[in-house]
């Protein structure tokens, strides 16, 4: 089959098969006759196959099938909500083949049933097929390599759709998360419910790959403005997930993305705080004293602090990531200690009492680094979070520069 034959074969009649029913007893379709044959088509990591058929009330049937490769349900879901896709309804499977070679792993696929909405498909004949060749061109580039490319391209996209919702209430959401260890021999169960939020399952996605955890099967359904997500998943070694604290971590992980994607739209430039999301929660949820943080970051105001940190300036944000996390997180996490304001007076009071406490030169230029790190890092959180206005910016930053170069000069 050439380019054409497979363009062609894109958008199909509208199905006449059997239905099945939702979790919730609504009807959903059943898996569509001859969606399997698109399996068949997958021969290399970067082939995909798509299939889209009308269905009742402007809904579509969309099927995707490809081979399952790190990354590729991120891009997936990442896609769908770029081009105003929303998903009604979800299921992702994966399915693995017979090697092909004595000795090699056969071909581990997925195919993937969606019942999504979208207007823009019914006036735009060319809609689906512009959806589906770019589809095939991320998956191509996640096959070789380039996924933090392929998802790059994307995420602007996907934050102009978020910033077009409605502003948030200033209340964080409830988010339901229960796991099942016992309903399957060989994968955990994660049942989610709360109220649906647009680039969720990208961002979850994604956050699942940092932390080592497969998605083998999920099914995605919203109603109501609410959403039952359930996904099946397993670690790296194809194993339940059971270790008290990896499941504590993916608590952590469902609860905190959630509520950051909820307040994403707030940020000054979504797209920087999405692309430097991860970076949060793999950093978090590997600290020590990660669960303490977790209670603190779930706070409204903590999460507009951080949205705003990662959304302003890119930085600031790899100071904050770079430079003693376990000392700066407090002051994203208390913003009490984002309105206080210090003169020339109390720097060199903090600062002489700290350089008294070790002896050596080069202890003495550590604590001095830390220090103006530390307020530099408090004196531009302040800023962008709108606690002090440019003119108490630039006095305050100015006695902390004149008190450095003073101590500096005096340890020289």
């Amino acid at each position: 089959m050439d380019d054409r034959d497979r363009a062609a074969s894109i958008l199909l009649p509208p199905e006449r098969g059997r239905h099945g029913e939702n979790p919730d007893g609504s009807a959903i379709p059943a898996q569509l006759e001859g969606d399997e044959e698109l399996l068949s088509r997958i021969a290399r990591p970067e082939d995909v196959e798509i299939r889209v058929r009308p269905a009742a009330d402007g809904r579509w049937l969309l099927t995707i099938a490809g081979a399952d490769q790190r990354g590729l349900l991120s891009l997936v879901a990442g896609l769908l909500t770029a081009s105003g896709i929303v998903i009604l309804y979800g299921r992702m499977t994966t399915r693995r083949g017979r090697a092909t070679q004595p000795g090699s792993p056969g071909l581990v696929k997925i195919l993937d049933l969606f019942e999504v909405e979208t207007q823009e498909a019914a006036d735009n004949a060319a809609f689906w097929p512009s959806f589906a060749a770019e589809l095939k061109a991320l998956a191509g580039k996640a096959a070789h390599g380039e996924l933090d490319n392929a998802r790059q391209g994307i995420i602007d996209r996907i934050c102009a759709v978020m910033k077009r919702h409605q502003s948030p209430a200033k209340t964080l959401l409830p988010v339901s998360i229960r796991f099942d260890n016992d309903s399957s021999e060989t994968m955990t169960v994660l049942h989610l419910h709360s109220e649906d939020t647009p680039g969720f399952l990208f961002s979850f996605a994604n956050a699942l790959a940092m932390l080592e955890i497969n998605i083998e099967s999920a099914e995605v359904v919203t109603s109501g403005g609410e959403v039952r997500d359930t996904f099946w998943v397993q670690d790296l070694g194809r194993r339940k997930i059971t270790s008290p604290e990896k499941l504590q971590q993916l608590r952590a992980a469902c609860a905190l993305i959630k509520q950051f994607t909820y307040l994403l739209p707030r940020s000054a430039n979504p797209g920087l705080a999405l692309r430097q999301f991860g970076d949060l929660v793999n950093q978090m949820l590997f600290q020590p004293e990660w669960v303490h943080d977790l209670g603190s970051i779930r706070s409204h105001r903590v999460l507009n602090n951080i949205a705003a940190l990662m959304g302003v300036s890119r930085f600031l944000w790899e100071d904050f990531l770079r430079m003693q996390y376990e000392n700066l997180f407090p002051m994203i996490s208390d913003p009490t200690l984002l309105e206080k304001s210090l003169g020339r007076e109390d720097f060199l009071a903090e600062l002489g009492a700290e350089l008294e406490a070790v002896s050596g030169d080069e202890e003495r230029v550590a604590v001095l680094n830390s220090f103006k790190d530390r307020h530099m890092f408090r004196i531009d959180l302040q800023h962008i979070t709108h606690h002090i206005g440019d003119i108490r910016f630039s006095t305050e930053l100015s006695e902390l520069a004149e008190v450095v170069v003073e101590q500096m000069a005096l340890l020289c």
